[in-house]
């Protein structure tokens, strides 16, 4: 799974949305792992625009009484940079380069490979030897902007970050979690603006594809609201699921997809993941994101369970802080 670090440690996730602030709370060692708050609060329209920060001022004000609001001191902090603001790379060297030249040699190959200029990017590489003898490196990278902006939201909201990280290792992760992981599991992350399918074939992302929704789904998630939005629209919500799961098979994948997990505010429709399996014929389920996780306080049990999908990724950046760096 992770290395988690032996001595019981707190770490913060907060995933800064296009509409919404969510925060989960985790301490834990190599042992255990305990929910000790969580929480979300809407943002202003126009704050972050297409999973772009616009008012850092406006964010971190938010973030900060959120945080206020569920006591969160001290814990080390992980956000995530949206997966289509980073690049990836896969590049071969050879096996005799210690980690300095493999480092030069990264930074060199980006430099060509990437459209911005070195001094504009933030990067970040692991690598493992292949069977032939050569160095393997998966390299990431985003402009430096996207990094700081994040993380002058949490240094105006009084909270340092020691990682951002993109959202695709945190979906992987939260996969890892459930621990079924070997074939195609597909994740539909369903916004309030858009939903983004995520498909991981062995606990590896393979496919990620935003879709924009048609109709806005109410912010505060009433029973009445949600409700209205059933009656009204959840065609709607179900047309461009579906046509992201046939764009994802018109890829040519021959293997069918054992498990489609929902997430967001989307995911809070009554009977929308029974209609799902129904019309796609794929085990579907809203996202059980503390199923596997203990609790420190006392919390209200159904309503976490009824808003758990909101907190998925969230989660997976506060147990990224929990790992032993």
């Amino acid at each position: 799974m992770w290395g988690f670090s032996r001595r019981k440690s707190t770490a913060l996730g907060i995933d800064i949305g296009c509409s919404a602030v969510k925060v989960v709370q985790v301490r834990g060692d190599a042992r255990t792992c305990s929910i000790t708050a969580c929480g979300w609060r809407p943002l202003p329209p126009g704050a972050v625009r297409e999973k772009r920060i616009v008012d850092v001022g406006v964010v971190a004000a938010v973030l900060r009484e959120l945080c206020v609001d569920l006591h969160c001191r001290g814990a080390r902090a992980v956000t995530a940079v949206p997966s289509s603001a980073v690049i990836t790379r896969q590049l071969q060297f050879p096996g005799t380069f210690n980690d300095a030249e493999l480092e030069l040699q990264v930074w060199l190959e980006a430099e060509r490979q990437l459209p911005h200029a070195a001094e504009e990017l933030a990067l970040d590489f692991v690598s493992s030897a292949t069977a032939d003898g050569n160095t393997g490196v998966i390299v990431a990278a985003c402009r430096k902007e996207q990094m700081e902006t994040r993380c002058a939201v949490l240094a105006r909201a009084g909270i340092a970050a020691i990682v951002v990280e993109p959202e695709t290792q945190a979906v992987e992760r939260i996969f890892a979690l459930s621990g079924e992981v070997a074939g195609l599991h597909a994740l539909a992350d369903i916004g309030v603006t858009s939903l983004t399918l995520y498909v991981l074939r062995d606990g590896v992302l393979i496919h990620e594809r935003e879709h924009v929704l048609a109709e806005r789904l109410p912010l505060n998630g009433s029973d009445a609201e949600m409700s209205a939005v059933q009656e009204r629209s959840l065609e709607e919500l179900i047309a461009p699921l579906l046509r992201a799961l046939q764009l994802f098979h018109s890829s040519g994948s021959p293997q069918r997809i054992a498990r489609l997990v929902l997430a967001g505010r989307g995911a809070l429709l009554p009977n929308l993941p029974q209609e799902l399996e129904h019309r796609t014929g794929i085990p579907t389920a809203a996202a059980q994101t503390f199923a596997a996780l203990r609790f420190c306080r006392q919390f209200d049990a159904a309503e976490l369970e009824r808003t758990a999908p909101l907190f998925v990724l969230a989660l997976a950046l506060a147990l990224r802080g929990l790992r032993d760096d």
